[in-house]
Order: C-alpha cells, then sequence, then structure tokens
C-alpha cells in the first residue's frame, strides 16, 4: 500500500523534528502545507530522474515528425521523433535485441522544436522508446521510493524553517537520501533477471 501526499509530506516534516504536520495537501492553508506544494513536484521529477527505475519504465513507439523521408532533419540525423508527453528520463531505442548488447544500442541525440523535445537518430522510421514515466498516483510507489521522496523534500524544506535548520537536519536528509537511492537500486536490481549474454563466435565456435 502506498502514501498519499498528505502522509509523505508528514514525513518530511517528521524528518526534520517538526511535530506538528498537515491536514490535507491540498487544501491546509499552513506555512508548511504551502511550501511543499511549491516543491512537491520538482523534488518528485527529481528522484524520478535519479536513476531508471524499473517500476517505472514504459515502451511506446514513438511519434514520427518528419514525415518527409527524403528530407533529412538536421545535418546529422534523418529522423526526428516527438518526446513521449509522459517522459521524464529518456532511456533508449528498443532494438529487440535480447540480451542488447553495448554495440547493438541505437544512438540517439535530445533536441527540441517549437511543440516541445525530440528525439533524434539515424534508424528507422518507425521505432519504440524506452523511458520513465511520470506516476504521478503516490499510492503506486514503491516503499523505498516514497522514502527517497520525503527525504529530498525534507532537505527542500529545510531551508524554510521558522527558526532555521539548527540541527543541520536537512543536510542529514540529502545525505540518507543518497543512501536509500542506493538501496533502491540495488533493490531493484534484485526484482530482475538479465538475459546472459551470448558467447563470443570464437568461443561457440570451439
Amino acid at each position: 500500500m502506498g502514501y498519499t501526499k498528505t502522509e509523505l509530506v508528514n514525513m518530511a516534516l517528521a524528518h526534520l523534528g517538526v511535530g506538528q504536520g498537515i491536514d490535507d495537501f491540498d487544501t491546509d492553508t499552513s506555512a508548511e502545507a504551502g511550501y511543499a506544494r511549491q516543491f512537491f513536484d520538482i523534488v518528485r521529477d527529481q528522484v524520478f530522474r535519479d536513476f531508471p527505475h524499473p517500476w517505472a519504465m514504459r515502451q511506446a513507439a514513438l511519434a514520427l515528425v518528419n514525415d518527409d523521408e527524403d528530407v533529412a532533419y538536421s545535418d546529422e540525423y534523418f529522423y526526428a521523433f516527438r518526446y513521449p508527453a509522459d517522459c521524464l528520463h529518456f532511456n533508449r531505442l528498443v532494438t529487440g535485441s535480447v540480451p542488447e548488447l553495448h554495440g547493438d544500442r541505437v544512438p540517439f541525440r535530445q533536441s527540441y522544436d517549437a511543440e516541445g523535445k525530440l528525439i533524434l537518430t539515424n534508424v528507422g522510421s518507425s521505432i519504440v522508446g524506452e523511458y520513465t514515466a511520470l506516476v504521478t498516483d503516490t499510492t503506486l510507489w514503491p516503499s523505498d521510493f516514497s522514502m527517497c521522496v520525503t527525504l529530498r523534500l525534507a532537505w527542500r524544506l529545510s531551508s524554510t524553517l521558522p527558526r532555521g535548520d539548527v540541527f543541520g537536519l536537512g543536510k542529514r536528509a540529502l545525505q540518507e537520501y543518497m543512501m536509500e537511492t542506493e538501496r533502491s537500486r540495488a533493490n531493484a536490481a534484485n526484482e530482475e533477471e538479465p538475459e546472459a549474454p551470448a558467447d563470443a563466435p570464437w568461443i561457440s565456435g570451439r
């Protein structure tokens, strides 16, 4: 079971030694709630981007931008695809190779136009992208991800404390955030079984 925004903010305040939490994330009129609303979304997005959380990964066909396939989009890249609307961190272009070796990876570069961000590449007019999607429903977040959000939020809120952060609890929260991020990375690695890499031809041919 996940946590509501109100519960997450109150955990962040508890990291800072604030005993009085907020009543409701959306309607509470206290200064603490106001600062929490100010910082919550950007803190959430930063945690999503700090490493590619597998539980938030999504694969989707990318929308081709340059319809005229006889005209290159730029001097270096032929194809331009629209950046997925719910993408917070673009990971790779899916090749279909399992396992995907380093040499199989499709080169790409980010860019933008008047309508938003783009993915530029030279491979194919139809391709699938893998990316970290924005999951706004906090009750779907794993507990370790939720803890990371509360710690990073605590660090942000520490500068707004009326008495100041006299005990350095914000700095401590940031240090704990870094440790919890590594814990999340380890937990994620333990919840998958990568395909074993194929033997090199000179080995399999012996």
